[in-house]
């Protein structure tokens, strides 16, 4: 592998990573029309269990731009 493919892999991991802490922060932080119960642990662990495809879907689909 060379030094730019790796340079690459690790800046698209870092962005991947900040990404997906800023998603975790605005899923935890409650907004000013956030229902006050929407942020117990019971209904934030139901987050734990979906399966999200649309990451796939739009990765699959950007060669068609």
């Amino acid at each position: 592998m060379s030094v730019e493919t790796q340079a690459a892999a690790d800046a698209g991991a870092g962005s991947r990573d900040a990404r997906w802490k800023y998603l975790d922060h605005i899923r935890r932080n409650a907004g000013p029309f956030t229902d006050p119960g929407a942020t117990e642990d019971e209904f934030l662990a139901q987050f734990e269990k979906f399966k999200i495809l649309y990451a796939f879907r739009l990765r699959m689909f950007e060669g068609l731009r």
